[in-house]
């Protein structure tokens, strides 16, 4: 399907799931942005126990920052060795999507509209999307992320984040029950805002989309009760959306 050929590595991080599929919603989105935009790529492998030792050797820069004011390395980050110069390396997939916007223009499928310079409106956009799934990370997702990460280094690595005493939060228990509603709620508040639209890009997807197809993903692959909740919302307009963008979701 890629029409460019580039040397792009994307940094993505593999589970237990058929065909090695990765989860990671940040990751996933800069995967559909790359194959939508006909950029060709390879992947490189990484895992929690690996991430900041990866980074640090393309030079990719800390995302966030743990509570104790280090720096925190997390996927995706990407390295292009494609155009005449250092090579170049960008971490963070709103960082990554805009610089492919800027260095393989193309208004067909450009993902940041109005303009790739304007990243205040594409960043609050994603916090829209980020709050269905929010409430859900760590009292339902995480323990099943849990269960497809690849080394037992890395298993602990990610108890390690859990509070004291953490017990999973099952879709049937009260608590539950009331996270998933309210997610379902926010979804279809979301699911409004397309009106006879496909994608919120109109006729054709833009980085929110992307964004949300990695959510939903996300859910589909690692818990498939919470799954089977939320792709009911709208008439399942998200398996549509979901089927609609399976093309640009191959991993490389």
């Amino acid at each position: 399907m890629p029409t460019t050929d580039t040397s792009i590595i994307l940094y993505d991080m593999s589970s237990t799931l058929p065909n090695r599929q990765p989860v990671s919603p940040y990751a996933s989105l800069v995967r559909y942005a790359l194959n939508y935009k006909q950029l060709s790529f390879t992947t490189s492998w990484t895992t929690y126990a690996t991430i900041k030792a990866d980074a640090l050797a393309i030079g990719a820069k800390p995302t966030t920052v743990f509570r104790d004011g280090t720096p925190r390395y997390t996927i995706p980050f990407i390295i292009d060795s494609t155009l005449p110069g250092a090579p170049v390396v960008v971490s963070g997939s709103l960082a990554i999507v805009q610089y492919l916007d800027i260095a393989y223009p193309d208004p067909v499928h450009q993902l940041l509209e109005p303009s790739p310079n304007n990243l205040a409106v594409h960043t609050l956009g994603r916090m829209a999307i980020e709050a269905f799934v929010g409430p859900l990370v760590i009292p339902m997702l995480r323990p099943r992320i849990l269960g497809i990460l690849t080394t037992e280094e890395d298993k602990e690595i990610l108890r390690s984040s859990f509070p004291p005493d953490f017990q999973e939060t099952t879709v049937d228990s009260v608590e539950g029950k009331a996270l998933v509603d309210g997610s379902k709620v926010m979804l279809e508040e979301i699911a409004k805002t397309f009106g006879e639209h496909k994608w919120f890009g109109g006729d054709r997807p833009v980085y929110l989309d992307f964004v949300l197809l990695g959510y939903l993903n996300l859910f589909r692959h690692v818990h498939e009760d919470v799954w089977k909740v939320l792709k009911e919302v709208d008439g399942g307009r998200f398996v549509k959306m979901i089927e609609a963008g399976a093309e640009w979701a191959k991993l490389d």
